[in-house]
Order: structure tokens, then sequence, then C-alpha cells
């Protein structure tokens, strides 16, 4: 993130990640646009990232409001970030790695697609019941 609130933000307490993570050689480093504070309906702050990657000796992969193949061509585009990292729109559409496997905005799955999911989910939900009795 980009700090614990605004006033972090501003002051790009971050930086301080970032030489860490250049002292250290890290293989990657991943930076969520937004400070802890924001709630997700928050625009993300892909300035930062792009100055975040701009100090960087190490990729960057940039994290927030990535939905679709759009979103992550933009975001990679305008941040010159390394790669992204998919959280909330992989809940909202499994298949947005498909869309991004095959540069298409959106992709439709097939009724079978969304069964082997459903069942899929349904075998992890009582694998994960029966662990934690």
């Amino acid at each position: 993130r980009l700090g614990i609130n605004k006033s972090e933000m501003d002051s790009k307490v971050y930086l301080n990640a970032i030489e860490a993570a250049n002292i250290a050689k890290l293989d990657y480093l991943v930076v969520h646009a937004r400070h802890a504070r924001q709630k997700s309906s928050d625009l993300p702050d892909w300035k930062a990232i792009s100055y975040i990657k701009e100090k960087s000796d190490i990729p960057i992969i940039g994290n927030g409001n990535i939905f679709d193949f759009n979103d992550m061509n933009s975001i990679m585009k305008l941040t010159g970030c390394d790669g992204v990292m998919i959280s909330r729109g992989a809940m909202r559409n499994p298949w947005i790695f498909k869309s991004i496997l095959q540069h298409t905005p959106c992709y439709w799955p097939t009724l079978n697609e969304v069964i082997e999911q459903e069942n899929e989910y349904n075998r992890c939900t009582s694998i994960n019941e029966t662990n934690n009795k």
C-alpha cells in the first residue's frame, strides 16, 4: 500500500519500502495503489505506482481496480509496471485470466465451464468445512 493514511501517502513513506526492497534485491514488489484507509470505491493512485517504478531497481507489480484485460493493459502502459496482481476482479469474474490470456476485453464462459467452476467451489467449500470441525 501507499501508506496507512493520506498523510503518509502524500509524504511518500512508501519510498522507504522501495529503498529497502532495492537493497535486499527482492525478486519483485507488489504495490497496491491506495493507502490503507481508502475504500475500494476510491480511485487508485496510478501516478504513485509510476513514480515507484521509476525509483525501483526490481520489478513492480501494480494492484488495484483491475477487472478486465483493458484495465490491465491500461495500467501497465500508464505506470510501466512489470505486471499486475488481480484480486477483486477475479472474485467478480473468475474467467478474467482467460480474457487476459486471449487479449479480449471480456470472456464469456460456456455453460460447462460455469458448472465446473461451481462444482470446484462446492468441493473446496466442503473440504474447508471438514477441516474446520
